[in-house]
């Protein structure tokens, strides 16, 4: 296709928002990753949430050596708190158009050509949102590839198609997965959100999702996720678990809200929360737990007002759920036992395995 667009964003600028906590050991990768890309049109903004480390010190050095580096220090509040301050400082900045807005963690790094294949996609197609794949990593090795087989490519321009795909595939949660026009970004208050420690990209990415027009999915990476084992995602254990349906709830609310989803598309989307729920019920059988402990979780789950009034007895695709319909057969029925001797064997098999 011809690129029509190239004189309207031949100028493109890149904001590239990182929250910055506790990751000495990782943010001069971070930063690295950007000051090396392929494209130069950028400004780095740097928001350091309370470290007790020396993240704040390093940021600040980088921002002494080059201008296009912003730091802002703030109190803990937690990465939604300081993405919410990074966005603030892109829409006081009068430079919203002709913009967009990349989300980096701190302990990733962004493809070296990342920005650049951004630029040419939104110079060919005009879009609002690039998303695109992720590579895993560990000690600066890639030990997992982005799979594009089976995922969506190219240009959507359907939103009911659009909410389809993003809300039927937690792959697309996160926002370091997307490159957003800074005219899409607003100034949404966070604030009784902030307590929450998953889905949250998930909760941003809502008001994105229904401002824009077009989305284009890249079949490729351009992103490389840490495997961090002292990240939130990786400490998780039974004195910090916690089920939070917060999120899940609004996402129920909005394709309400909406209007646009058939019988059938609900239907698909009940079969993605009943996985959801199992990935939660998966999570708490790898706890060393009594039946009594597995059960008061369970029952948090059962007893929830996201599951009773939106998926319990309601119509779903059992085919996707596989060999784990036995799991929802018994959750559904509340026989917890079954599904706990069921857990401690498959956890015996796991060990065994590993031997």
């Amino acid at each position: 296709m011809e690129n029509n667009y190239d004189t309207v964003y031949e100028n493109l600028k890149f904001y590239i928002l990182i929250p910055v906590y506790n990751v000495e050991n990782y943010i001069r990768d971070c930063i690295e990753s950007v000051l090396r890309q392929t494209y130069q049109n950028f400004h780095m903004i740097l928001v350091n949430d309370g470290s007790i480390d020396k993240s704040g010190e390093i940021c600040e050095e980088y921002s002494e050596k080059d201008s296009r580096i912003t730091v802002i220090h703030q109190k803990n509040l937690g990465q939604l708190a300081a993405r919410e301050t990074a966005v603030k400082y892109i829409r006081q900045s009068l430079e919203v158009r002709n913009t967009y807005a990349v989300f980096l963690d701190s302990d990733d790094t962004l493809k070296v050509n990342a920005l650049e294949t951004i630029l040419k996609i939104v110079q060919k197609y005009a879009c609002d949102m690039v998303i695109y794949g992720m590579d895993r990593v560990s000690n600066g090795k890639v030990i997992k590839t982005y799979d594009n087989k089976k995922k969506i490519s190219g240009l959507i321009e359907d939103k009911r198609l659009l909410y389809q795909i993003v809300f039927c595939n937690s792959e697309y949660n996160s926002l370091c997965r997307k490159a957003i026009s800074a005219m899409l970004l607003s100034d949404i208050d966070y604030r009784n959100y902030y307590h929450l420690l998953h889905a949250e990209d998930l909760l941003q990415s809502i008001s994105y999702y229904k401002k824009c027009n077009k989305v284009f999915f890249f079949d490729g990476s351009l992103y490389n996720y840490t495997v961090n084992p002292h990240s939130v995602t990786q400490t998780v254990t039974d004195k910090n678990y916690y089920t939070d349906f917060t999120i899940r709830q609004k996402i129920i609310d909005f394709i309400k809200k909406e209007n646009i989803f058939s019988n059938q598309d609900w239907i698909i989307y009940r079969s993605h929360c009943i996985l959801l729920i199992l990935s939660e019920i998966k999570i708490i059988l790898s706890f060393n737990l009594s039946l009594s402990e597995t059960t008061d979780y369970f029952n948090q789950i059962w007893y929830s007002e996201y599951y009773q009034n939106n998926i319990y007895s309601k119509k779903f695709d059992v085919s996707v759920l596989k060999y784990r319909a036995i799991f929802y057969y018994f959750f559904e029925k509340q026989i917890y036992f079954l599904i706990f001797i069921l857990g401690k064997a498959y956890r015996k098999i796991r060990k065994r395995g590993v031997r």
